[in-house]
């Protein structure tokens, strides 16, 4: 038994085979993690399994594309890619990572799906 499910991890190679892009989701396991009460034993590992395989949701935690192919639609094919795979699976929610408010690029690519900001960063400098 693994974690990882491979299906939800997208690998793009150039036509070199060299990987320029890639993303690594998995089964939300927060909601199983709140019912165990942070205690795996004795019953909440059996919540963590069935997160595994029947889940609603997905956490999106690292995509990433190699600098000379960004904005050139890869993340489109990451995309395309995973979510025939959700709607098989029966996902129907995804939680992003952390993402900056300044960060356009990254803020931009949600636009074409129904989302709720529910959590923001900022970075600050302070000079001394």
């Amino acid at each position: 038994f693994t974690f990882v499910r491979a299906e939800y991890i997208p690998i793009i190679l150039d036509k070199n085979d060299e990987v320029i892009a890639f993303g690594i989701t998995l089964p939300s396991l927060s909601k199983a993690m709140q019912k165990t009460g942070g205690k795996l034993f004795p019953f909440g590992f059996f919540h963590l399994l069935k997160a595994m395989k029947k889940n609603d949701r997905v956490d999106f935690y690292l995509i990433a594309v190699k600098p000379e192919y960004q904005n050139k639609g890869v993340n489109a094919l990451l995309f395309t890619d995973l979510i025939p795979k959700y709607a098989q699976d029966g996902i129907q929610w995804a939680e992003t990572n952390v993402e900056l408010i300044d960060n356009e690029k990254v803020r931009k690519q949600w636009d074409y799906f129904e989302k709720r900001i529910h959590k923001r960063r900022s970075a600050f400098i302070k000079y001394l």
